[in-house]
């Protein structure tokens, strides 16, 4: 009895406590919310924090344009705030005072949106909506604008055209401006108008040539492009001097007795004013060589000028860099046939070009017909060819056969003829019992009314390639019987695929 008393005992302690408990944690709430009311009617704080819905921006933009600027107050009378304007750090407006006297800015009291008319250097920067409540933290964005500007060039040297020596040092500096900073590249336009971007110079405001040839004659132009507007570009144009420099190579001109000959010679050179073209014949002396034969050689050293008079007549062009002058001898006289000088110049030299006028026929030139022992060319003469001599033997590196002589007859059967009296012929001759695995030389020359004429160095071929073009046939026809080796293969195949299908149906 006394235990169950005991427990009872225990249970009601145990009650009263937790009674006790509960009352005093309601009691301290109680206090706690008449402090809290107190409090806030103390000091009347906003029920909401200020939000600003705009996202921060960066603006670029170029000067005189027009900017504006949002700032999105959500809440503006719930949290009792008052909108804001700062231009980096100094205030523009609070409220609906606007305190910059700027006219090019303006406010619009409704949305909160600044706008700056008419842009200058000086607006750019970071601009701050700011929501001014008392809070902390302070609820802002911030828009940034960017001043850009499009691209400018200027080149130095600005002076064009600029005259550099040939093998000189050439420099060219390009001051772009603009921002974003504009990327540069160079192109280089060639007098014929070919363009050519100068890649090694990309980005680099300066080019620098240590030894300018007259390849890199041309406008150079620099090219600045940052993406505002449209790209900015200057130009220099530049030319190589050089004293004169010979164009054409021709060393002899055909005419005969009584025709008209026309010797031509033509140079490059820069600069062409004040330059100088003079012509000179020169006078031939006569030696005799060790065959017995006479020959002719030209005496320099009592060259005589020529004017532009009586027979003759001298006409010179110039043009650009190109110099070109013709003598013309009217009535060609056999003491006509002989070496002549023209000389050209400029400020930086001259240069001279000895041309022969020749009643003989052009040197010949040999040419290998497909099947070797076959001989071809095309030679050119101002009087009739009579006749070709075939001059042919066998040789190796040592040793030279004997000679084997052919004479040809020439018909002027349809012989064409091209500028002047200059006809052109054209002939192929194939040569009769060579031995294979020889190697030959072969000289032709041709006979007009005036001489033989002069001879070429040997024409060489050798017959191997004949036995070699007679074995890569036969070596055709060993294709062919791997042809046969294939179709073979095939059969085969083909056999044991029948016998497998029989075996495979009897089972």
């Amino acid at each position: 009895m006394s235990t169950l008393w005991l427990s009872l005992s225990k249970l009601l302690i145990i009650s009263i406590l937790l009674q006790g408990l509960v009352f005093c944690q309601e009691q301290d709430a109680a206090t706690t919310d008449n402090e809290t009311t107190e409090s806030e009617e103390a000091t009347d704080p906003p029920s909401e924090m200020p939000r600003i819905s705009t996202q921060p921006l960066t603006i670029q933009v170029q000067v005189h344009e027009r900017v504006v600027l949002p700032c999105q107050l959500e809440n503006q009378d719930q949290s009792n705030s008052v909108p804001a304007w700062t231009h980096n750090g100094a205030y523009l407006s609070n409220g609906p005072i606007k305190m910059s006297k700027k006219p090019t800015i303006a406010l619009d009291k409704k949305t909160n949106t600044l706008t700056i008319k008419k842009v200058v250097e000086s607006d750019a920067g970071f601009y701050t909506c700011l929501a001014l409540s008392g809070l902390q933290p302070e609820v802002n964005v911030t828009h940034h604008v960017v001043i850009v500007y499009p691209p400018s060039v200027d080149l130095q040297p600005a002076d064009s055209p600029v005259d550099v020596l040939e093998g000189g040092t050439f420099g060219l500096t390009c001051l772009a401006g603009g921002f974003p900073a504009p990327g540069i590249k160079w192109v280089l336009t060639s007098s014929s108008g070919e363009r050519t971007e100068l890649g090694q110079y990309t980005n680099q405001t300066t080019i620098e040539v240590p030894s300018m040839s007259r390849a890199e004659t041309g406008t150079y132009t620099c090219v600045a492009n940052n993406g505002i507007g449209e790209p900015a570009n200057d130009s220099v144009v530049v030319h190589i001097r050089y004293k004169p420099q010979l164009l054409d190579s021709t060393a002899t001109f055909l005419s005969r007795i009584g025709g008209e000959a026309r010797l031509e010679c033509s140079f490059s050179a820069y600069p062409l004013e004040g330059h100088t073209l003079n012509w000179y014949r020169l006078p031939l002396k006569t030696e005799t060589a060790e065959s017995g034969d006479e020959k002719t050689e030209p005496d320099t050293s009592g060259k005589e000028d020529i004017v532009s008079e009586g027979r003759n007549a001298i006409h010179t062009e110039a043009k650009d860099t190109k110099l070109t002058s013709t003598l013309t001898i009217k009535g060609v006289e056999a003491d006509d046939f002989r070496k002549y000088i023209c000389v050209a110049g400029n400020e930086l030299g001259t240069t001279e070009h000895t041309i022969e006028l020749s009643g003989l026929a052009l040197p010949i030139e040999l040419q290998s017909t497909e099947q070797r022992n076959g001989l071809h060319w095309t030679i050119k003469s101002a009087s009739p060819i009579k006749r070709y001599e075939i001059i042919y033997r066998e040789v190796n590196e040592t040793h030279e056969g004997e000679a084997h002589n052919i004479t040809l007859l020439e018909d002027e059967k349809d012989i064409p003829t091209d500028s002047g009296d200059i006809k052109t012929y054209k002939k192929t001759h194939f040569l009769e019992n060579l031995r294979h695995a020889r190697n030959y030389s072969v000289i032709v020359v041709a006979l007009n009314e005036y001489g033989w004429s002069h001879k070429m160095p040997p024409h060489r071929f050798s017959l191997d390639d004949v036995r070699k073009a007679h074995a890569s046939g036969l070596s055709g026809k060993g294709g062919g019987n791997g042809i046969l080796n294939s179709h073979s293969s095939l059969l085969i195949v083909s056999a044991l695929a029948v016998l497998i299908s029989r075996r495979v149906c009897g089972n």
